[in-house]
């Protein structure tokens, strides 16, 4: 079985120290002080859904459905396209995510011609003095963590900006209707967590910045914090719940198995 290396960042906090935080793999964050590992932000809010699911489904429906009829005669449905597309959409994102690191890391030095995404958020979002990108965050009383994707100063205010590869198409018909409740509950988290550990980045607005994927635009909404603080306390308590209910039911199930 093949361990899982953990990364580490060390976090600059508003005295002068800093709190180090380590990420591993699975996704899971601990820090120094608090060595048991964590649950991060994406899996605390899995339980807001926005109506999301339902519009996925829809979504793969008509994507075999085009694709069937894109055949022509003698086609065959191929249910793994949603796959397939789903894929595609994520490394399209994953490189958007990193370039964006890259030019924040090189103080503008490095420009990814070659990737529409990114010069879309570049023109738009390029006049902005931005602190950090990929920074880990840890919230040491409610015990998780996170990555954010981009610090940015904006005038007077330190903004926490989340930023969300988007599929033209879909944002043509639905913007964010189906996205916006996961979303904001995420980045509230992170700002939560900023200013619970003490950082320097002592956040006081939030927003998600959404990317369409082939650069024909870049849509930035604020993050309403009372409405994502409500979202990200009532999912924190269904996983928590669930977590220990599954706990127990195993539990018992070891019982039952060796009687």
């Amino acid at each position: 079985m093949t361990t899982k290396q953990a990364d580490h960042q060390d976090h600059p906090l508003d005295n002068g120290s800093t709190m180090r935080i380590y990420r591993n793999g699975n996704h899971q964050y601990w820090t120094d002080d608090d060595p048991i590992k964590r649950p991060s932000v994406t899996s605390l809010i899995a339980y807001v859904d926005g109506g999301a699911f339902g519009a996925g489904k829809g979504w793969a429906v008509r994507e075999i459905r085009k694709d069937y009829l894109e055949q022509g005669a003698g086609g065959r449905p191929n249910f793994d396209i949603p796959d397939i597309l789903t894929n595609k959409a994520r490394d399209e994102g994953n490189k958007l995510h990193s370039d964006i690191d890259k030019y924040i890391k090189t103080s503008g030095g490095y420009i990814a011609e070659e990737n529409p995404a990114f010069l879309a958020w570049h023109r738009a979002m390029a006049n902005h003095l931005y602190l950090d990108s990929e920074v880990f965050t840890y919230h040491p009383a409610l015990n998780y963590g996170g990555t954010i994707d981009q610090i940015a100063l904006i005038g007077d205010d330190i903004v926490i900006q989340d930023v969300k590869s988007v599929d033209p198409e879909s944002w043509a018909k639905h913007g964010s209707k189906y996205r916006w409740a996961k979303d904001q509950t995420q980045t509230t988290a992170y700002i939560l967590a900023l200013r619970q550990s003490g950082s320097r980045y002592k956040a006081v607005k939030g927003e998600i910045v959404y990317v369409l994927r082939d650069g024909s635009g870049v849509f930035t909404e604020e993050v309403h914090i009372t409405t994502g603080m409500a979202l990200f306390s009532n999912s924190r308590q269904i996983y928590d719940t669930l977590k220990l209910e599954n706990k127990e039911r195993s539990n018992n199930l070891k019982e039952e198995i060796g009687k």
